[in-house]
């Protein structure tokens, strides 16, 4: 799936800014309304290692416990910014934004569970993109196919205020 993650990153690249766009237009919910098809999307804002400049990424996500999760492979420069900034701002379909602070581990067996949960909300894009079938494949050829793959928790926390 690691070379998968490298094909798609140029479509990533023409793609997200548009998703974000649509978050902008308060129009972000609008995705997530059929999960199966387009995958539960959210709005994570992270800080750049290098510049310390404030950036946006869609991703997909699962809510479990409380807690939101998202995965990646461990090249996007997102992932590599929340491990040097672990503080961020997450924004979920029809709610408030929140600050959160994120943990990061390698995706293994004792965490199959959630990581099959997060792929099933990401739509068509975990077969298509990614060639693991979250729905059907044994966990161990999701492991397998998600090798280089990292969970992304983010324990919520209190609500952003705007400024006025």
């Amino acid at each position: 799936m690691s070379s998968r993650f490298e094909e798609m990153k140029p479509t990533f690249r023409r793609f997200n800014p548009h998703m974000i766009r649509m978050w902008r237009w308060t129009w972000g919910a609008l995705p997530s309304f059929l999960p199966p098809l387009t995958g539960k999307i959210m709005l994570l804002t992270h800080v750049g290692r290098t510049s310390g400049r404030r950036m946006l990424v869609p991703v997909n996500y699962a809510v479990v416990d409380g807690d939101v999760w998202c995965t990646t492979h461990e090249s996007a420069q997102w992932l590599r910014n929340l491990q040097v900034h672990p503080e961020t701002e997450v924004r979920l379909p029809l709610r408030r934004a929140r600050h959160g602070v994120v943990e990061v581990e390698p995706a293994g067996p004792h965490d199959v569970d959630v990581l099959r949960r997060v792929l099933r909300n990401a739509g068509f894009a975990a077969s298509a993109f990614g060639g693991v079938h979250p729905r059907t494949d044994p966990d161990q050829t999701l492991l397998a196919g998600c090798e280089g793959y990292h969970l992304v928790r983010i324990r919520r926390g209190d609500v952003v205020r705007r400024a006025r």
